[in-house]
């Protein structure tokens, strides 16, 4: 499920922590895809670490920026640059 730009705001707000710049992003996704190439592969399956704050969550928190929680959050991160949804 991707988030829409106005869901992704409201989520920014409500959650405020340091974000990443749109360009540190595509920077990041960029070098992951690039690596994809390399490696041939199609998709990456990124899991976060569960109930354990820190631990496991490093992957995850590079694509995303995101903190964990108790819950075990997974990525399906394609080679190919998705298109968002509204």
């Amino acid at each position: 499920m991707l988030l829409s730009e106005d869901e992704l705001e409201r989520m920014q707000k409500r959650f405020p922590y340091p974000r990443f710049s749109k360009a540190e992003y595509e920077r990041r996704y960029s070098n992951i895809r690039k690596m994809m190439r390399e490696m041939n592969l199609d998709c990456l399956l990124i899991i976060g670490g569960a109930a354990a704050y820190g631990r496991c969550w490093f992957n995850f928190r590079y694509v995303t920026n995101m903190l964990g929680k108790a819950e075990m959050p997974i990525i399906v991160f394609s080679r190919e640059t998705a298109s968002r949804q509204s």
